[in-house]
């Protein structure tokens, strides 16, 4: 059972046609509340999860857990609920990507329940295990976020909310 699931990668599919336009290189991903479930988000709640195959270096990237990508950019799904840093100037998220040709990918965000400021770093980084990239996710202010991955023709969009619940 270790295998099957090893060889598994969970997509996280965002149903709500509503959220962001479709395309073929665009994942998108609604997740929880960086605070406990129990809090309620609207347009930040969790969303069903599909099944699908991922590549075998982005499986050993991610040692096997659930990911979120396609084509050339990857996370792992556990790194969008991770709950951001407050901080003087706001909050901070530091968050993964594996980039199948460790080029650097270009993020955007913004903040879907008022306004808002989103800045961000991309860095190369290795370990033992090989290449991946490092980003540092900048928020102004608490609120529901949209975050947009791109290198490439590939896309990931997930949501998260910043804050304190």
């Amino acid at each position: 059972m270790r295998v099957s699931r090893a060889r598994r990668a969970v997509v996280i599919g965002l149903l709500s046609a509503s959220a962001c336009s479709s395309g073929a290189h665009r994942q998108t991903a609604t997740v929880g509340s960086s605070a406990p479930p129990t809090t309620a988000r609207p347009g930040c709640g969790a969303a069903a999860t599909l099944a699908v195959k991922a590549p075998s270096d982005v499986l050993a990237w991610a040692h096997g857990r659930p990911v979120i990508g396609e084509g050339a950019l990857w996370t792992i799904r556990s790194a969008v609920s991770v709950p951001a840093n407050p901080y003087r100037t706001g909050w901070i998220l530091k968050f993964p990507w594996y980039t199948r040709t460790n080029a650097l990918p270009r993020l955007a965000g913004r903040r879907l329940d008022g306004a808002g400021v989103f800045h961000f770093d991309v860095n190369r980084a290795y370990d033992e295990t090989g290449a991946f990239v490092t980003s540092t996710l900048g928020f102004s202010t608490a609120g529901c976020w949209e975050v947009t991955g791109h290198l490439g023709t590939s896309t990931v969009v997930f949501r998260i909310h910043v804050g304190y619940p």
